[in-house]
């Protein structure tokens, strides 16, 4: 039998499923129906209830460890980088004001935004950034489950606080304290990617945190309910295993939210239709079954939006030198 070469392929593209419960007419309703339809002005208060397809999460809500996406996606909430990168990959300021880098490349001033502060009233200063930093990178909180803050590598001394060798950027020559709001990071290798990814790390706050040794933060109540934030939100409340109830921060240094509340859960994908239905979710983003939009679409007030994501499968004809051909189908 001849050997026929032929390779037949395709990319599919996945598909990134937001669905959201829109508002009606009645301004009094008290889920997170926020938008006046007349006047298209956002209104103050309400909550949002939405979900993320996860039925459970880790008891850990702040960056570092912080490391599945249902956690993750909370954490953005809570917390703000020094900097926010768009959908086009450029930053905007956040906690840091501004930034600089040296005509060698390799430093980058930071001055902080006097105005961004902890959500209970305290400024946001260099100790903090530096004692995230040192945290993030450190061995005691990779035991716990960090991700090893791999965003900070490019700054010098990395690897001696991670093996243990150093126990602060600034006995590394990485971190430089000039003020309270400004600060210099000196690198040990050219890399342009590298600065983008230390001005998106979300710092914690030092003084809810250095009363205790890292290794015992497992069940630090700080840890497992951020009370204290940098975001628009902090939690109110964790309903293990499947919910926390963020609040506002009215004293948001961007704005104050609108939405006063909003109820974070983790839920079966297959009931999410029965609980949109039941009025139960306002907004659930990742998870849906495809086989579930057409349902989704015949529930009032309800809007199925989808958009490109980073999924993609690679369907081909495998031929080795068996007589045989065998369908391969990889996800990557």
């Amino acid at each position: 039998m001849k050997k026929t070469k032929l390779l037949f392929s395709a990319i599919l593209i996945g598909l990134l499923l937001i669905v959201a419960s829109c508002g009606n007419d009645d301004s009094s309703n008290s889920k997170g129906n926020n938008l006046d339809t007349t006047t298209g002005e956002p209104q103050e208060g309400g909550t949002l209830r939405m979900a993320f397809g996860s039925e459970d999460f880790k008891d850990t809500l702040i960056p570092g460890l912080a490391t599945d996406a249902f956690n993750q996606n909370i954490v953005r909430m809570l917390f703000d980088g020094l900097a926010h990168q768009t959908g086009d990959l450029e930053l905007e300021p956040r906690i840091a004001e501004s930034w600089e880098i040296s005509e060698d490349k390799m430093s980058l001033n930071v001055i902080l935004n006097e105005d961004a502060k902890w959500s209970d009233g305290e400024p946001i200063t260099s100790e903090d950034i530096l004692f995230s930093f040192n945290t993030f990178a450190s061995q005691e909180l990779i035991a716990l489950g960090g991700d090893g803050g791999s965003e900070l590598s490019t700054i010098k001394g990395y690897s001696d606080i991670q093996e243990g060798k150093e126990e602060s950027f600034e006995d590394t020559d990485g971190f430089e304290i000039i003020s309270d709001y400004e600060f210099n990071i000196h690198f040990n290798e050219l890399d342009a990617k590298g600065i983008s990814n230390i001005l998106i790390v979300r710092p914690i706050p030092k003084h809810k945190l250095d009363d205790e040794s890292i290794k015992d933060w497992k069940n630090h109540p700080y840890v497992q309910e951020p009370d204290v934030t940098s975001g628009p939100y902090h939690v109110k409340e964790v309903q293990k295993p499947t919910t926390s109830i963020l609040g506002a921060n009215e004293d948001y240094y961007l704005s104050k939210p609108n939405i006063s509340e909003i109820v974070v859960q983790g839920v079966n994908v297959d009931v999410a239709p029965g609980l949109f239905a039941n009025g139960e979710l306002d907004y659930m983003m990742k998870g849906i079954n495809v086989s579930d939009i057409e349902d989704l679409e015949s529930i009032d007030n309800i809007q199925v939006v989808a958009k490109p994501g980073d999924i993609f499968e690679y369907v081909g004809l495998k031929h080795t030198n068996l007589n045989s051909k065998t369908l391969m189908c990889v996800k990557l």
